[in-house]
């Protein structure tokens, strides 16, 4: 095919020696089932891995019944079916069993497997799968294998496949070490900070006094005041799954599990979902001013004690709850609010949890 003349979104300065051909020609859908192994799924930017390093991001169980489970083998491609608009494809390089909901396909020899590990997840054919599905609502839509099949795929020479696939592969691998080395910095710099900041707050063996119940010792210069005093409340909505899913608009929907993503600083600027302002209004979800801070009030999400600080404004669910500060350094009291141990003060249950009239009493403040 000339390459002037393909249709689609893949990019205009593709080399004229690669090929342009369609999906059906290099990969062939299969189903092998009541196989036996390792649970494997398909996860956004990861790929495919083991069920049980979903860790958060796993979004239901596995079926007690494994019979109908799909046998996969490196060198095959999966698809999500609902999510593969979004990217949750990959190549596997593991043998195991995967949700029957998923799509498995053998992948022709003109497809080295390390460049298509990266080929079918690159933004390119991302926007195609999105083309080929179908469904209501922004979060889960099918991928129609009937249109899947005729889209366009670029296909290198093999050898340059492998030159592009080793280069992406050391690449990766060179960008993977510095998220880790600044993860490790970032650590130190929670840790070093933590350990000043209890001093601070709680005075050293020379300067402090008791105030008794869970504060314990405190700086002789500070005093103890109600944090209903400081701040008012901003409570959360909800958030159906209808509404989920987009990656781009007016305001990060920020989640339980995206106050992890906070930087090293405390901030929160960006979520997995976000919604536009009639929406919000639909959903009567009111939105919060930068510089709220937000942490967990449901599950065991709250006993972790993570906190955030809104670096733009924001919209979050009703299993978070926010705090405007009337007065002070927001950094400030991100910190004093960190002290707190939230374990000591929610309501017991299966289910911990807290409300605003728990967390009201309890507050230090500086002098």
């Amino acid at each position: 095919m000339n390459n002037k003349n393909r249709v689609g979104v893949l990019p205009q300065d593709i080399p004229d020696d690669w090929e342009i051909i369609k999906f059906r020609r290099v990969a062939d859908r299969i189903k092998k089932r009541s196989g036996t192994g390792d649970l494997l799924s398909v996860y956004l930017n990861e790929g495919v891995i083991p069920f049980a390093q979903g860790g958060e991001d796993r979004v239901h169980n596995p079926s007690e019944d494994m019979g109908l489970y799909q046998v996969v083998n490196p060198g095959q491609l999966v698809m999500n079916n609902q999510q593969a608009w979004r990217g949750s494809v990959g190549v596997s390089t593991l043998d195991g069993i995967i949700s029957p909901a998923y799509h498995i396909y053998d992948i022709s020899p003109k497809l080295h497997y390390r460049f298509a590990s990266y080929l079918f997840r690159s933004r390119p054919m991302v926007l195609q799968y999105d083309l080929s599905s179908r469904g209501v609502g922004t979060i889960q839509k099918n991928l129609d294998e009937s249109t899947l099949k005729d889209i366009f795929v670029p296909v290198p020479p093999l050898e340059e496949q492998r030159r592009i696939a080793d280069y992406l592969v050391a690449r990766c691998a060179t960008i993977d070490n510095g998220v880790a080395m600044h993860k490790e910095i970032a650590r130190n710099i929670k840790e070093l900070t933590q350990s000043e900041r209890d001093i601070e707050i709680r005075g050293n063996s020379l300067d402090s006094v008791s105030v008794g119940g869970w504060l314990g010792t405190i700086n002789s210069k500070w005093s103890v005041i109600r944090l209903g005093q400081l701040v008012r409340f901003k409570s959360g909505a909800g958030f159906p799954d209808s509404y989920q899913g987009k990656t781009e608009g007016d305001y990060p929907f920020i989640k339980v599990g995206d106050i992890a993503g906070s930087n090293e600083l405390g901030y929160i600027s960006k979520a997995n979902n976000y919604i536009n302002s009639p929406e919000a209004k639909i959903l009567n979800a009111r939105v919060a001013p930068k510089d709220t801070l937000i942490f967990p009030k449901v599950g065991a999400a709250l006993l972790g004690n993570a906190r955030a600080i809104l670096g733009v404004p924001a919209v979050f669910d009703n299993n978070v709850m926010g705090l405007q500060f009337n007065d002070g350094d927001i950094r400030y009291w991100y910190h004093v609010l960190r002290a707190i141990d939230m374990a000591r003060i929610c309501n017991p249950g299966p289910v911990p949890s807290i409300g605003a009239e728990s967390v009201s009493g309890y507050i230090r403040s500086a002098p």
